[in-house]
């Protein structure tokens, strides 16, 4: 990185913006978190404050555990920053002694002189909001409420749909789609039942009915149902679920 002359910070930022990790979770990776062959990270603890201000590792904020999604992109950046180090080196850390980096110190020293340099500076943009980035790009990949709430550590699925609705696309064509598609198929099954039915001369309680394999259980109720009554409307197949 340009800035900073780091590698480092780099990879720091591409993480935040691809997989959504709060930057206080980020910087307390330690090698051994990183799985390249499953390509995930698991995030296992965060960087807090004590009520003195001093730094000290926590769990993360909801006290779970999760793992966050590694696209290769990023597996790449990551890669210089594991070569050669024990399970528990802090993954983005000092180049002197192999301190974890103070979020708070970066921000300063990396992450506003890149906002100035890029002509940002004024937008007021956090390394915290580049959680949002992740999080839009992985809904317009079609990801659902709750696999953002994992990415995102979220407690539950309610706040997570309450900050993004308004970018899942509105889907009631597909829904009325799929239910039209889903009708039709069983008024299908319900006519063809009730036609093998009537070719063979036998009625709802025949042993035609009871040993076909093709007839749903649904069906040969329905099936019954005719052969008591006379007959039924293919619409009533509708209300008894196709088991």
């Amino acid at each position: 990185m340009e800035i900073s002359g780091e590698h480092r910070d780099r990879a720091l930022i591409y993480l935040l913006a691809s997989a959504g990790p709060r930057i206080g979770e980020a910087t307390a990776l330690r090698v051994g978190d990183i799985r390249v062959d499953a390509r995930r990270a698991d995030i296992r603890r965060t960087w807090t404050t004590t009520t003195k201000g001093a730094r000290a590792v926590g769990p993360p904020k909801t006290w779970e555990t999760r793992a966050i999604p590694l696209h290769d992109y990023v597996l790449d950046e990551l890669a210089p920053l594991m070569e050669e180090q024990e399970s528990d080196a802090w993954l983005f850390r000092m180049q002197r002694g192999g301190a974890a980096i103070d979020q708070r110190n970066w921000r300063g020293r990396v992450w506003i002189p890149a906002l100035e340099a890029a002509g940002l500076g004024r937008r007021g943009l956090t390394p915290h909001k580049l959680r949002h980035t992740a999080a839009s790009a992985a809904i317009a990949a079609d990801a659902d409420p709750l696999v953002i709430q994992t990415l995102l550590g979220r407690k539950t699925a309610k706040e997570t749909i309450r900050m993004y609705a308004h970018l899942w696309p509105d889907r009631l064509d597909d829904v009325i789609a799929a239910v039209t598609r889903h009708r039709e198929e069983a008024l299908d099954r319900s006519d063809g039942a009730r036609s093998s039915l009537s070719l063979s001369g036998h009625h709802g309680n025949s042993t035609y009915a009871d040993n076909d394999p093709s007839i749903s259980n649904a069906q040969r109720l329905l099936l019954q149902i005719s052969g008591a009554f006379g007959s039924i409307h293919p619409e009533v197949s509708l209300l008894i679920p196709i088991s």
